[in-house]
């Protein structure tokens, strides 16, 4: 599954399920099925067209995978799947 190695980037060693897991805590996992091969796809500014909102769920999800003790988002002001998304990720964590 392609899309699972892009999203797992900052932790190789995830398994499939843990990556499925983040995604769709970060609210990602419904978009993903709507592309024609679902995860098989592979996420590529030249090869998709993605909105910045999708674009920022993508990357909340790898942040999940990766654990950081803390998390720098540059908009505040984001959709609201965005924000649930970073809901999700803080709680169980502690991220700051």
């Amino acid at each position: 599954m392609i899309m699972i190695r892009n999203i797992a980037i900052g932790k190789p060693t995830a398994a499939d399920d843990e990556v499925i897991a983040a995604v769709k805590a970060a609210y990602t996992h419904d978009f993903i099925m709507e592309f024609p091969q679902g995860y098989n796809n592979f996420h590529s500014g030249a090869l998709m067209q993605l909105s910045g909102g999708q674009m920022q769920r993508i990357f909340i999800a790898r942040s999940i995978i990766k654990e950081p003790s803390v998390l720098l988002l540059d908009d505040s002001n984001s959709e609201k799947p965005v924000q649930e998304a970073i809901r999700n990720i803080r709680k169980p964590k502690q991220i700051t």
